[in-house]
């Protein structure tokens, strides 16, 4: 038998996904997505947040901003802010993260893989 030796190269492809969505404000949502992606990719366009079937209004005070500390180029937590905090009623229905492709950009790690988009439970 012949020895065959080859060099192979692999190119990383597993997206990233919402690992997990907590309210820890009336007004924060703490997104942590399963790998660190490009902080220049993530939008307050990438997120729709709902109270019960009603999307939370994206005006102004609606943005996302990375966790870590100064300004990396990779992150895999963010913070939504929403424009104001929920009601007592609000609170109680049932709250949702949406990620969505946005009009002009998606959120990708630093391979190109972009993020699954869907639904997660905002978990109280």
């Amino acid at each position: 038998m012949d020895t065959f030796t080859a060099t192979e190269y692999f190119v990383e492809n597993v997206k990233p996904v919402v690992s997990s969505a907590t309210l820890i404000a009336p007004n924060q949502i703490k997104v942590v997505l399963s790998k660190a992606v490009d902080v220049t990719t993530v939008s307050a366009e990438d997120f729709d947040v709902y109270v019960g079937t009603t999307q939370e209004s994206e005006a102004a005070g609606f943005t996302v901003t990375g966790v870590a500390a100064g300004s990396p180029a990779t992150d895999n937590q963010f913070i939504i802010t929403l424009v104001d905090g929920l009601s007592a009623a609000e609170y109680a229905q049932t709250l949702t993260l949406k990620v969505v492709a946005g009009a002009t950009d998606v959120i990708a790690d630093t391979k190109g893989n972009l993020v699954t988009t869907g639904d997660v439970v905002i978990s109280k």
